[in-house]
């Protein structure tokens, strides 16, 4: 679990192999894998292309069908493509999918694709700033986790409702679930999406002034994403370690450094939620040395 490469490779085989036989079931199948696996690269367009024409498909009759998987296809696909649209900023589209991607998972009354669907919705309502909202939609989802033993949604409902948690000023309890989350992907041996795990987990120790510990997380996401990959992942570290440096004078260059290679990373990858962040991080960061025009130049 982790390599993107073959990963993406097997992906792309698999939809040829079913373009040349004309099969939909394994063009569907093969594009929830190849999908989210492009979206861990950072290729957030290409993914929520074929993700998106894996959806349409997946309508009425089709709509809660497993296909032989474990999950509701027209769950897992449909979450999959929230991810890679709100890391793009299209965040009207990916609330209309995952609110599809709920109502799906209810009517099927299928507790499994029913965690994954409250993840992708509390997770673009968290990046839109709807922090309550969010709280409540990934609770529920937590609960049932809990309720139904799911270990494998725990990492991801914990990672973005630590983040909401952390938005709303709840430190304490965001520090708890991520740590809990990272134990459990560290049980499964998962490695997909312990980068942004560890950036959440830092931006949680900020809040409680443990600038050490979240230092060290930054630098390991940093590593981590390298190692894998994971480019998106990668900027987020990027710029996560930037901020670190926003109100100390000394790691200016380095700081300045992190912010703009994080903003030409996210910029690449048109990941303008992003590539915002980075202008507002690298203008607090010009002011506070007194260099107003760069600032106002972000």
């Amino acid at each position: 679990m982790g390599e993107l490469g073959p990963a993406i490779d097997a992906g792309e085989r698999a939809m040829a192999i079913a373009e040349e036989l004309d099969d939909l079931p394994l063009r569907l199948v093969a594009s929830c894998h190849l999908g989210p696996a492009l979206t861990a690269r950072g290729d957030h367009h290409r993914a929520s292309r074929i993700l998106a024409a894996g959806v349409e498909p997946l309508r009425g009759d089709l709509a809660a069908d497993a296909m032989g998987t474990t999950g509701i296809l027209g769950v897992f696909t449909r979450v999959y493509l929230v991810c890679s649209l709100a890391e793009l900023g299209e965040f009207g589209r990916a609330a209309r999918y995952a609110d599809e991607a709920v109502e799906i998972a209810r009517g099927a009354h299928h507790v499994y694709s029913l965690a994954f669907s409250y993840y992708g919705k509390g997770t673009v309502l968290a990046l839109q700033g709807e922090v309550s909202q969010s709280i409540s939609v990934l609770e529920q989802g937590l609960e049932v986790c809990r309720s139904w033993t799911l270990p494998l949604m725990l990492p991801l409902i914990g990672t973005s409702l630590g983040h909401a948690y952390c938005m709303a000023d709840r430190a304490d309890e965001a520090i708890v679930l991520l740590e809990e989350a990272e134990r459990e992907a560290s049980a499964m041996h998962r490695l997909s999406g312990r980068a942004m795990m560890l950036v959440r987990r830092g931006e949680a120790y900020v809040r409680r002034r443990r600038i050490a510990d979240a230092e060290r997380c930054g630098r390991r996401a940093l590593i981590l994403s390298r190692k894998h990959g994971e480019y998106g992942d990668e900027a987020h570290a990027l710029r996560f370690i930037a901020e670190l440096g926003v109100s100390d004078p000394a790691p200016l260059d380095e700081s300045e450094t992190n912010f703009l290679q994080a903003l030409r990373r996210a910029e690449e990858l048109d990941m303008r939620p992003l590539a915002a962040q980075c202008h507002l991080g690298l203008g607090k960061r010009y002011r506070l040395v007194g260099q107003q025009a760069s600032a106002e130049s972000h």
